[in-house]
Formats: structure tokens, sequence, C-alpha cells
């Protein structure tokens, strides 16, 4: 389990799988004869019978299918930024501050089995392209490719499902620093506007409203 002091945890079920379901590329980690193995793959979430379920699937080129089924983890990153202690109110009182870096994300941990069956695939891409097409303002399904060439596709690819029984979130967010900081965080990370600066600075604006209503 990651380290998780307690003003970084968030493990309420329903807004981390919001965050899966907006941010799906996940860092999936298993272990092959004593080496960890990682694959950077999409993964979808959905609940069957009180329990959470990740799938994806890994082309079949790709060896870490080979290792069996097995224990495994998904790493989601939602978003992340360096925060300057020049940032900080407390740096002109004090002095006594330090650089850090904030993120949000999510940790899945469970039983993972690969899958070799062929409707489930089918069935498991068409559901991935669904989500995602929609997303890109699209709505292209497996359909209109010719039958052929999305059996030889098919053909290429191994699925993965993990059992989820540890669902993790981490919200390093600077909650362990006073208000007027975190302001400051927020305003030197707006300034600088880039997506992820602007990403943090929202979790951020969020995390202190409800701090102070």
């Amino acid at each position: 389990m990651t380290y998780r002091p307690p003003h970084v945890r968030a493990d309420e079920r329903a807004p981390l799988l919001d965050l899966i379901a907006a941010h799906p590329l996940a860092t999936f980690i298993t272990v092959a004869n004593g080496e960890p193995v990682v694959t950077y793959v999409p993964l979808l979430a959905r609940e069957e019978e009180g329990a959470v379920i990740l799938e994806g699937h890994i082309a079949r080129a790709n060896d870490q299918w080979r290792g069996g089924d097995g224990r495994g983890a998904a790493l989601f990153r939602v978003a992340e930024h360096y925060i300057s202690p020049t940032w900080y109110a407390t740096k002109k009182q004090t002095g006594r501050v330090v650089p850090t870096y904030d993120y949000v994300g999510a940790e899945a941990r469970g039983r993972v089995r690969f899958i070799h069956d062929t409707e489930w695939l089918r069935a498991f891409v068409a559901r991935l392209t669904v989500a995602e097409e929609k997303k890109a303002g699209s709505s292209w399904t497996i359909d209109e490719a010719p039958a052929d060439y999305m059996e030889s596709q098919l053909k290429a690819i191994v699925g993965l499902q993990m059992r989820v029984d540890a669902l993790t979130g981490l919200f390093k967010l600077n909650r362990h620093h006073p208000a007027e900081n975190v302001a400051g965080a927020i305003a030197g990370l707006e300034k600088l506007g880039d997506p992820d600066a602007m990403a943090i600075a929202a979790y951020m604006r969020r995390d202190l409203n409800a701090r102070e209503s």
C-alpha cells in the first residue's frame, strides 16, 4: 500500500470511480518471476455485487500476461504540480517553508486474471470505445470496421480483469498548511496557467472552500 498520511487520504468510492472514468489511463503493475512488469493501459471500472471490477486489454505481444494470474495494482494519475515555497504567506513571516509536489491520484489493488475469450474481448472493446468516443465528441463503433479486420485486431490482444479489494485516493493538496499558504499556492499555480497547474489549483480551491465552509 502506498504511504498515505492522514491529510492525503480520500477513500470514498463514488468520487474515486468518477476520477477513474475521467482519467482511465492506468499504470498497471503485476509481478512475473519476481520482477515488476508495467504497462500503461486504459481501464474501465464497474461495480458487481458490491465489488469494483477494473477491465482492460493489452497487446498479445506484451509478455505481461505470460506471468499468469495473480495480484496486481493500477495507479491513476489525475493531476500533479510542483509547489514553490515562494507562494506561501508564511515564507515572509518565518521562512520555515520548503517546496513540495502536490498531486491527485487513485490506486487500486486486487486479484488479476488475463482473458483470451474473443467474445469477452469484443464486448469490452465495444464498451471502451463507446465510453471514450463520447469524450471525443464522436460516435465511432467497432461495427464500422471491416469484420475480418476487427477479428484480426481482437486476436492481437489479451483482456485483463482486476477484482479490486483496495481502492484508495491520494489527494496531496497542502491540507496541513494554513489557509493563507493554500491560497498563495492557488494564486501561484493559476498565474502559471498550464493545464496541470490549473487542475491542481482547482482541486486546492475546492478543498479550501470545503475547509472554510
